[in-house]
């Protein structure tokens, strides 16, 4: 059987397995559906951006829903969200959306909405100091921060279950929720080379660490097995995990899995704990790459054809193929921040297109991305000791594993209409006619995004700026041409100037009177009560001090024979100075980013 966990499969099944990669989530879309997937970069503490944005997305299209379902003049076609991938506090967005999904709640920044809880209330920089996780000496050190915050955010997320049920047409039956994760532990492959000299068989071997992994949230005959085959797109494949939406909240135990998943892509390495995982092996005989072939295209000159190869893992021989695979994961944005290649091609099809012309583009993805498009690169400064360099490595690794360029280039493209780039936009408080973009418009960005998870303050305007940013953005720039087949069938004739954006007429259209007004937040800054707040926050980096000293303490640094105890407090002292200066820093940056 396809999946199965044999240790080398058979011709047959590399076909199957093949052919399934290469089907596109809708083969025959109906005339009428405007497809759309959604990539959700790391974010860290600007998730709340992104969450704030996603609640948006979610009160327009239930607005327009409503309209329809009241059968008033509004625009008939249908958009249906098929899939989210995330990395990081992306994947944490991505699995809230799946919770959300088929449950009420009320928008904005309201208690008991799950977007709002979560990004607001539940992560604070309070819960990350706290030292109970040290306190029994026989437990291992996990990370420098406490777990308690993303602990209480995953209960919390886990435990919502919303104001009742709801159908939602614009969001897929089945809805597909894909993670990435860095895989400590690895996946094996070993790649077979030409014969020597004398005919000997040679090979060479690698261990491949990016991972990712994918949820169905569905009602249509969930499989009997977890492990089993389907060849509807419509059903779980053999690599996914299901999740049925026909049972209650509570008695799922596979919303558990979920939540655990999206801790380990946003558990930052070192910083946070990393997460034990397990998953079938079968999951693994579902992974391939695109590859040159020996043919060219017809009538290309010298245009390389490309094709699908599987990658086989090369499993121990002693490895129990018939339990699950366990492996410890961190931050999936470690080396997959941005996983548009893999939500394009299960929405294409391996190897497959989206079309690209915005007159007949029906299928479109949309990359949110919270902290790309910073206004200018910071000043170069040379590193001076060996201190520095490895800091210098650090945010090099970080910032290069962020974004693909070659993605984001053909986002920008006005030509390209099968992408889309979602960006944060604010408009100055303190400068006219001045706009911050990405990065520069959050609060959240500083101290390599960790500033929003030090006060409430901060995550709130990102969260509210995020929803902002949406309406604004659904209104002006998701846009179709006015000559496009959707436009032309289904919009109401005399209503369609009620829809125009800047380029064309809306995507997804703004039924505003079913909507409550949104504005620009203030600027944390232009609030005296805030500011005052936020002027003291360098005191967490004095907090930061004491589990410091119990971190080095138990990893022994305490412990060495000669000044091991003043060595431990002296490192976490300058490190909690360190801590409170960069906070300053970062709080002179708000200030002057009015």
């Amino acid at each position: 059987m396809v999946g199965s966990a044999e240790r080398r499969l058979s011709e047959a099944d590399r076909r199957d397995i093949l052919d399934e990669l290469r089907r596109p989530l809708v083969e025959r879309p109906e005339p009428d559906l405007f497809r759309l997937g959604l990539v959700l970069d790391g974010t860290v503490s600007a998730g709340a951006w992104t969450a704030g944005a996603l609640d948006a997305l979610f009160e327009v299209l239930d607005a327009w829903q409503a309209a329809k379902d009241a059968g008033e003049a509004v625009p008939r076609h249908r958009v249906v969200i098929e899939i989210a991938g995330g990395a990081s506090g992306g994947a944490v967005c991505a699995a809230l959306m799946m919770r959300a999904a088929r449950r009420k709640f009320p928008y904005g920044a309201t208690p008991g909405n799950p977007f709002f809880d979560l990004w607001v209330n539940a992560l604070d920089a309070r819960d990350m100091l706290v030292r109970d996780d040290l306190a029994d000496s026989r437990r291992s050190v996990e990370s420098i921060l406490a777990a308690k915050a993303i602990e209480n955010a995953m209960a919390a997320l886990l435990r919502w279950h919303g104001a009742g049920e709801v159908e939602r047409p614009w969001i897929r039956d089945p809805f597909r929720v894909l993670m990435t994760l860095t895989n400590l532990r690895g996946v094996p492959y070993r790649l077979s080379l030409r014969p020597d000299a004398n005919n000997n068989p040679r090979s060479t071997r690698f261990v491949s660490h990016a991972d990712h992994v994918t949820f169905v949230l569905g009602s249509k005959d969930p499989p009997k097995d977890q492990r089993k085959e389907r060849k509807d797109s419509d059903r779980p494949r053999s690599d996914e995990f299901f999740i049925d939406a026909r049972l209650p909240y509570a008695s799922n135990g596979w919303w558990t899995t979920l939540a655990r998943h999206a801790r380990a892509s946003g558990a930052f390495p070192v910083v946070f704990p990393a997460v034990t995982l397990s998953r079938p092996y079968a999951h693994y005989h579902w992974r391939a790459v695109m590859v040159p072939s020996a043919r060219t295209a017809d009538g290309a000159a010298g245009a390389r054809v490309f094709e699908p190869a599987l990658l086989e893992p090369d499993w121990p021989a002693d490895e129990r193929l018939d339990q699950d695979y366990t492996y410890v994961a961190v931050d999936g944005g470690a080396l997959n921040n941005s996983p548009f290649r893999l939500v394009h091609d299960r929405m294409a099809g391996l190897g497959g297109v989206l079309e690209r012309d915005e007159s007949k583009a029906q299928a479109a993805i949309v990359i949110i991305s919270p902290l790309a498009a910073g206004a200018a690169a910071p000043a170069w400064t040379p590193p001076g000791d060996v201190i520095s360099v490895g800091g210098r490595l650090i945010g090099a690794l970080v910032a290069h594993g962020r974004y693909s360029a070659s993605e984001l280039l053909l986002a920008s493209r006005d030509d390209v209409a099968s992408r889309h780039l979602f960006l944060p936009k604010r408009e100055s408080s303190a400068r006219q006619d001045h706009e911050y973009w990405g990065e520069d418009a959050l609060c959240g960005s500083g101290l390599e995004a960790f500033l929003g998870f030090l006060h409430p303050a901060l995550r709130l305007h990102d969260f509210l700026l995020g929803r902002w940013n949406m309406r604004g953005w659904l209104r002006r720039h998701f846009t179709m041409p006015v000559n496009h087949p959707l436009v032309r069938d289904y919009f109401p004739p005399r209503k369609i100037e009620d829809y125009k954006g800047v380029q064309g007429v809306q995507i997804i259209p703004i039924v505003q009177h079913h909507l409550g007004h949104v504005q620009q937040p203030p600027w944390p800054f232009d609030d005296p009560r805030d500011a005052r707040d936020l002027r003291h926050l360098s005191v967490l980096g004095g907090d930061l001090t004491p589990r410091l000293r119990r971190v080095l303490h138990r990893l022994g640094l305490g412990r060495l024979p000669i000044g091991g105890w003043l060595l431990s407090n002296g490192v976490a002292d300058h490190i909690g100075a360190v801590a409170r200066a960069r906070i300053e820093a970062a709080i002179r940056s708000l200030e002057a980013r009015r």
